[in-house]
């Protein structure tokens, strides 16, 4: 039996739909804060509007359901409120496992105060002796924005990693990265050096320059450097559909 917190179209429907097609006997709970829009969601998954922070509502929702996971795909200024998620699934008495909204650049051990507050919040949510499932890997679907070649077809960025499409199915199972290199796959010049990024997503591009090789689910933030044979170590523990390839993501 399975809960979600903050669901959104980006990631987290996507783990749903997946969910319900490879595993249809699962229970399914979605824990929102305000009512979704009526059929956006699966016929047979559960709705529960709550306020995140109230702990007795919440440990009540989750003991109702017999909650055994919960998955977050919450939004980064939401993160905090995982916590109180956590403190309520300690006394529902239910829950095995937590997957904190983690699913991009490995936060373990960093201490900077943008990732950093991932890897705290894990490690918070740890401290009240709940198992934690860490998700990671950079998007494949975010390159052409990131690296401008939507604006100037030219490849800003060299290298990263996974799909949210290859997320959502892996979820169910566990998650992977691959390092690859883009100037050969999208065929593009590439621009070295760029001290700016022509990106509609504007600083963020420039931040996941100097970050994008981290999105390797084989990098160690606490070391600052690649574990040998990590990236992809686990790939053959899910072969549902076959991992989609940065050509299929992008149809090229």
């Amino acid at each position: 039996s399975f809960a979600f917190i903050g669901v959104g179209p980006r990631l987290g429907y996507k783990i749903i739909t997946a969910l319900v097609s490879t595993s249809p006997a699962s229970s399914i709970l979605v824990l929102t804060r305000s009512e979704p829009e009526p059929g956006i969601f699966p016929e047979s998954v559960t709705v529960a509007v709550v306020d995140y922070g109230n702990v007795d509502q919440v440990r009540e929702v989750l003991k109702q359901h017999a909650i055994e996971v919960i998955i977050s795909t919450i939004g980064f200024g939401g993160v905090a409120t995982q916590v109180k998620v956590a403190e309520a699934a300690v006394s529902a008495g239910t829950v095995k496992l937590f997957l904190p909204s983690e699913f991009g650049i490995p936060t373990e051990g960093r201490k900077d105060p943008g990732l950093g507050l991932k890897s705290n919040i894990a490690d918070q949510i740890k401290d009240l002796g709940v198992p934690v499932l860490r998700i990671i890997g950079f998007f494949i679907d975010d390159i052409p924005g990131l690296t401008g070649i939507t604006e100037t077809a030219k490849l800003h960025i060299l290298k990263g990693t996974t799909g949210t499409g290859n997320v959502a199915g892996y979820t169910c199972s566990r998650v992977r990265s691959d390092l690859v290199s883009f100037a050969e796959v999208f065929k593009v010049p590439i621009e070295k050096d760029a001290e700016e990024i022509p990106s509609a997503f504007g600083p963020i591009a420039k931040m996941a320059q100097m970050i994008l090789p981290q999105g390797s689910s084989g990098w160690d933030p606490k070391t600052n450097a690649e574990i040998e044979g990590a990236a992809g170590s686990d790939n053959s523990l899910w072969k549902e559909d076959g991992w989609q390839s940065v050509e299929k993501v992008h149809d090229l």
